[in-house]
């Protein structure tokens, strides 16, 4: 198992790039202040004798081969934290004021804090805290630790004294929950998770609206996967985070007025590694809505004598005027400028309908508001009609007795149909006398009325045909019936 370091207790020792380390404290920002276990013997404060720890030789070769040397053993990206150090005399004074460094001797106020939990080395050890400054006659005179733990002072040349490295460590890096052989808590290296491995962002993105977005699984190769970071960029701006915990989906409000969106995630683990980025294509931001036409797209159904009609209502979200256009298959049936939330009705009127063949048809309606954006709904239905006949519900009239009639019938009359032409000269009366001309219409002959009776007032003709699909296959219809009578 393994904790993290700002778990650790005071004492706590611990090997980290190749050195033996002791913790010493905790701070609120993540930072460990950790001393090397063991003195490094034989290294002056400084080399040409002046008690400024930040143009020292001990910083340099701290923060130079030494620190070089611990970031090789480490192999990989590493804990070590730069710190500002506080160079206060010890009797007060501020003239050296600070040094920034990643490799330090402990100052006297970091030794005092902390020595209860610092062993004992095995020689005299440097701090990096001034007896006093130059201002005050004392440049050369450096604090340090005797091999009983006393403080002290001498010429910061001594080379005779060591030195015991200091740092301040992430106090994210993991650590070992029990100790080795050594009696000492191990480094537990963290392994980031694998990027997400899919984010999904709906291709159409409303202003004004909410967006789900949603993303893949990550793993995590050492078992501590916390959760995922959702970022996203608004038009040329910059990455924002917008999501942070350990749901895979997230609905993002679209600000009416933007132009486009992109959205990118990555995960995260307890220890506070993080994946590559997932990152979405970019989404164009559309902030005129289209039209809307009540209902869905359906089928109607299958139609015989009755042609199919719908109902319907047009709104529009952004009130724009709103042009209609229907259709029955590619023939435009009506234009119009719809009265938004208003109901309308496509009808096919009786004459298109029986010019239109058996079969499957479609109805649309196209709604494009004054952006340019449409809306179509699609119907489908299915004419079945075997039988057609009609009968005209007017008499031709007549000056006299009519005595014949020449009439012409056009069409597709396949075998298995059965066309039938009848005629009368007497279309007032309540009961026309009809008299069956199918042949005659068929071949253009003329015809003799042999009927010479009326209860009717005046004369008239009428002529009345009915066509029976039967067992007749492909086209059967009626084009046109005319001719004249004397």
């Amino acid at each position: 198992m393994k904790k993290a370091l700002k778990t650790a207790a005071r004492g706590t020792v611990f090997p980290y790039a190749g050195e033996k380390w002791v913790v010493l404290e905790h701070d609120p920002a993540g930072r460990t202040l950790c001393l090397r276990l063991d003195l490094i013997p034989n290294k002056p404060f400084d080399e040409n004798n002046c008690n400024n720890f930040a143009t020292s030789s001990s910083k340099e070769w701290m923060n130079g081969p030494y620190l070089d040397n611990l970031i090789d053993a480490v192999k990989g990206p590493n804990a070590f934290l730069q710190t500002e150090l506080d160079l206060t005399a010890d009797d007060g004074l501020k003239d050296y004021g600070t040094c920034t460094v990643t490799i330090f001797s402990l100052t006297v106020d970091q030794y005092r804090r902390n020595r209860d939990v610092i062993p004992n080395a095995d020689d005299w050890w440097w701090l990096s805290t001034a007896y006093s400054t130059a201002s005050n006659g004392y440049e050369h005179s450096a604090r340090f630790v005797r091999d009983d733990g006393a403080l002290d002072w001498h010429d910061a040349y001594r080379g005779y004294y060591g030195l015991r490295p200091a740092c301040n460590l992430s106090s994210d890096l993991l650590v070992s929950d029990n100790t080795d052989s050594d009696g000492c808590y191990t480094i537990v290296y963290n392994q980031p998770p694998t990027a997400p491995g899919t984010i999904t962002v709906p291709s159409e993105v409303i202003g004004g609206e909410n967006l789900s977005i949603s993303w893949g699984q990550s793993t995590d190769p050492d078992g501590n996967l916390a959760g995922y970071k959702l970022e996203r960029k608004v038009d040329d701006g910059t990455w924002a985070q917008i999501y942070s915990g350990s749901s895979r989906s997230y609905t993002d409000s679209i600000t009416y007025g933007w132009t486009s969106v992109q959205y990118r995630v990555k995960a995260y683990d307890t220890a506070g590694a993080e994946s590559a980025y997932t990152t979405s294509a970019v989404r164009t931001v559309t902030n005129n809505r289209p039209p809307v036409i009540s209902g869905s797209d359906t089928d109607l159904g299958s139609f015989t004598t009755t042609p199919p009609s719908y109902e319907y209502t047009v709104t529009d979200a952004d009130g724009h005027q709103v042009t209609v256009v229907e259709k029955l298959d590619t023939t435009t049936l009506r234009t119009y400028t719809a009265t938004l939330g208003d109901t309308n009705e496509l009808e096919i009127t009786a004459d298109q309908w029986l010019k239109l063949l058996n079969g499957d048809h479609t109805l649309t309606i196209t709604a494009t508001d004054a952006k340019n954006e449409s809306t179509v709904r699609t119907l489908s239905f299915d004419k079945a009609m075997h039988s057609v006949e009609f009968e005209q519900t007017v008499a031709m009239a007549a000056d006299d007795m009519p005595t014949k009639a020449l009439v012409n019938i056009q069409g597709s009359f396949p075998t298995g149909s059965t066309l039938q032409v009848w005629i009368c000269n007497n279309g007032n009366d309540a009961e026309p006398t009809w008299e069956d001309i199918t042949t005659k219409a068929l071949t253009s002959q003329k015809h003799f009325f042999t009927n010479q009776t009326k209860t009717a007032a005046s004369w008239g003709v009428k002529i009345k045909v009915k066509l029976l699909r039967g067992s007749a296959e492909g086209d059967c219809y009626i084009q046109s019936v005319g001719g004249n009578f004397a």
